[in-house]
């Protein structure tokens, strides 16, 4: 992660699955930032069962060597660890039982920073399982400080061994590497397709905020590689659902919602809002604007198959602004307070039928207060781009 002279995040929706850079957003207040071309920021995982029950936090990972030299959360929101090698055949390990032989695919996120000569920098190693085997990372110049995955692929005589994620070459005290280590995971069935899997075996957005927010998506919703990303919704029984509450929305709390979307039919539908049996009061942002005990919005329906950038802002009057594309549309005064132990849901209206989206929802950022004009505008210049705005 790295931040702009600005102050503000380099988040995974400013790099590539390549390391390229896209967009800057603005990170004070962000609690939630789920984009649809972060699938791309991790390439595509087993559609079959992943064995490992704590791939995301790594519990129960020990240290080998000198292994484990700080634990940190990625900006993925999942746990990683730092390892300062001494030389080689030092970092984490983990013993596991798979639950028969055959085929699995072990594999690992990794972040290579430096390696010293012979020292093959970051490695997924297997023991005990069947002969060892061990792949290594990537350590071009233009691969420093990359997210990698490495895998490989097994076929299990034995349902006993271990996985390590080590440092493999050199000699034990001698030649260095420095890398990070994030989502070991082993995967029945070893071939590597469908959807990366967010601790789950369900498919899930990568919330690129703070909060560690997981946004699991029902099986009407794909994804396709429209504008970098797209989850793609068919209008009747497709939406993704929050698996946490937005304490921060509640009550008069400020906050601002801003989603990139784009609609193929219907008018006034849902892009955000809350579900549950205790909705009374609460957040609904649609096409055209927000509801909350009575709505501000816009006269006008909005082109369909057009990219449009909408932002809602309420703040602790219950003073609601809403912009399309920066230009201030609407205000008015919208004073309901919102129930505090509710979910949300992108792209539909449980409580209402007839809501649903049918199209494209590209971003949904959520903030815990009330971005000013310049802020919204600098959101939608770094992100204007890459819908050719």
């Amino acid at each position: 992660m790295s931040i702009d002279v600005k102050g503000n995040i380099i988040s995974s929706t400013d790099i590539t699955s390549v390391g390229g850079f896209k967009s800057r957003v603005n990170r004070d207040g962000l609690i939630s930032n789920i984009d649809a071309a972060d699938k791309n920021s991790f390439p595509t995982q087993t559609s079959t069962t992943n064995i490992i029950s704590d791939a995301i936090h790594m519990n129960n990972w020990a240290p080998y060597g000198y292994g484990n030299d700080g634990q940190f959360v990625t900006e993925f929101n999942t746990i990683g660890y730092k390892i300062i090698n001494r030389g080689s055949w030092n970092g984490l390990n983990h013993g596991f039982t798979l639950p028969s032989t055959g085929s699995y695919t072990f594999s690992a996120w990794f972040r290579w920073w430096s390696s010293g000569a012979g020292n093959n920098g970051a490695t997924s190693y297997q023991n005990g399982f069947c002969s060892d085997t061990a792949t290594g990372v990537d350590q071009s110049a233009d691969k420093v400080g990359v997210w990698q995955r490495v895998s490989n692929t097994i076929t299990a005589t034995s349902t006993s061994g271990t996985f390590f994620l080590i440092s493999f070459g050199g000699t034990y005290g001698g030649s260095n590497s420095t890398w990070d280590v994030t989502m070991p995971m082993i995967q029945s069935g070893g071939s590597m397709v469908g959807d990366w899997i967010n601790g789950a075996n369900g498919d899930a957005g990568i919330d690129t905020s703070s909060s560690g927010n997981s946004v699991i998506k029902t099986t009407n919703v794909t994804w396709n590689s429209n504008y970098g990303g797209a989850f793609s919704l068919n209008g009747t029984n497709s939406y993704l659902d929050y698996n946490t509450y937005f304490s921060q929305l509640s009550g008069n709390n400020p906050w601002t919602v801003e989603v990139w979307y784009k609609k193929t039919a219907g008018a006034y539908v849902e892009l955000f809002g809350n579900y549950g049996s205790s909705y009374s009061s609460g957040i609904w942002v649609f096409t055209g604007g927000v509801y909350i005990q009575g709505s501000v919005y816009e006269a006008s329906s909005y082109a369909d198959n057009t990219v449009y950038q909408i932002v809602v802002s309420r703040d602790t009057n219950g003073f609601v602004k809403v912009f399309r594309n920066v230009v201030l549309t609407q205000t008015g005064q919208l004073t309901g307070t919102v129930p505090e132990n509710i979910n949300y849901r992108i792209g539909s209206d449980v409580n209402v039928s007839g809501e649903s989206l049918t199209g494209e929802i590209y971003i949904v950022r959520v903030y815990s207060r009330v971005l000013n004009s310049y802020e919204i505008a600098e959101n939608f210049q770094s992100t204007r781009g890459r819908f050719g705005i």
